[in-house]
């Protein structure tokens, strides 16, 4: 039984990465690389914790990333130096800035959320890092509460509320088509 749930849990999880990928897509230039784990996510958790869950999202979601940052951080999940995590975590935080529309920092922030929701060792530290990547990041609160909105409407929790921001939506515009419930259309 929990096999079946893993698979499922794998399937939505490369679903919503499939909606989320082909927007951001659409303007990718040359010089990024779209990585096959999210190795963002390991600035923020220690990978070697997760659980199954959250081992999920971070094996089957990527993160379009400059060339130069995949090949020198490649291993960051197994770094143990924190000055090198902090130095991946400038130079991340540069290129994500550097997206005037903030689709790339919408889109870490919602994974760094989406593990948060599935895996609840050290959330309150966990959560304190996500909110500091997003002020990092030039993400107002009211769209990181969004984002978190949408972590809601993926669970289908009952306290969800539509998404009204304009910049919220345009990153997250093929997920809603599926997520959102039709009450709020």
């Amino acid at each position: 039984m929990n096999e079946m749930r893993m698979v499922k849990f794998e399937t939505l999880i490369k679903d919503i990465e499939e909606k989320l990928r082909h927007r951001l897509f659409k303007k990718t230039k040359s010089f990024y690389r779209f990585n096959k784990t999210n190795l963002p996510l390991a600035l923020i958790y220690d990978v070697a914790q997760m659980n199954e869950y959250a081992a999920i999202i971070y094996q089957n979601t990527g993160y379009l990333v400059e060339q130069e940052w995949n090949n020198k951080y490649f291993s960051i999940a197994d770094e143990t130096d924190n000055r090198i995590k902090m130095n991946a975590a400038k130079e991340f935080t540069r290129i994500v800035r550097n997206d005037a529309d903030q689709k790339y920092g919408h889109k870490f922030i919602f994974w760094a959320l989406m593990v948060l929701a599935v895996d609840d060792r050290n959330r309150d530290e966990y959560l304190s890092t996500v909110c500091d990547f997003a002020k990092m990041l030039n993400i107002p609160d009211n769209e990181v509460l969004e984002i978190a909105n949408i972590v809601k409407l993926v669970f289908q929790d009952k306290t969800a509320r539509k998404v009204t921001l304009p910049t919220v939506k345009a990153t997250f515009d093929e997920v809603l088509k599926k997520y959102e419930p039709n009450k709020f259309s």
